[in-house]
């Protein structure tokens, strides 16, 4: 938690763009997925913020090897299973930008994403039903 209060500085921005499969995979209990979901709802919200879900309903740009994090245009992190990998190189950045704004394009924003959060959400809830959570 202390590492999202940064999201709170509103004099910085900031953009997320998932897949709904990435907002579906639970490494948690459906109670943990609920507060996930309500975060990012919460988050979505802020004015220096942009959350964007690419849902399942429509055609994915490309397959996301891997997720990756790019900071002022100027640097990319993918996050490997052993270790961090730092792209420094224009030719990377450019690649990572390009499938960034392809993903976004296809993404939902908005009360349109509240609302598929809202249906992710009780997926979960019945899903914790069913497990008598």
């Amino acid at each position: 938690m202390s590492a999202q209060a940064v999201l709170f500085d509103a004099d910085r921005e900031f953009a997320f763009v998932l897949t709904e499969g990435a907002v579906r995979t639970w490494p948690g209990s459906p109670s943990l997925m609920l507060a996930q979901l309500d975060r990012l709802a919460q988050v979505s919200t802020l004015p220096h913020v942009r959350v964007g879900v690419v849902p399942w309903t429509v055609p994915a740009p490309g397959f996301p090897l891997h997720g990756f994090t790019i900071y002022d245009e100027s640097t990319s992190v993918v996050e490997a299973l052993t270790g961090d990998v730092t792209h420094l190189d224009p030719g990377d950045i450019t690649m990572h930008m390009e499938t960034l704004h392809a993903f976004a394009a296809a993404a939902v924003y908005g009360d349109e994403l509240r609302d598929l959060l809202g249906e992710i959400a009780a997926d979960f809830r019945e899903l914790a039903t069913k497990l008598g959570q």
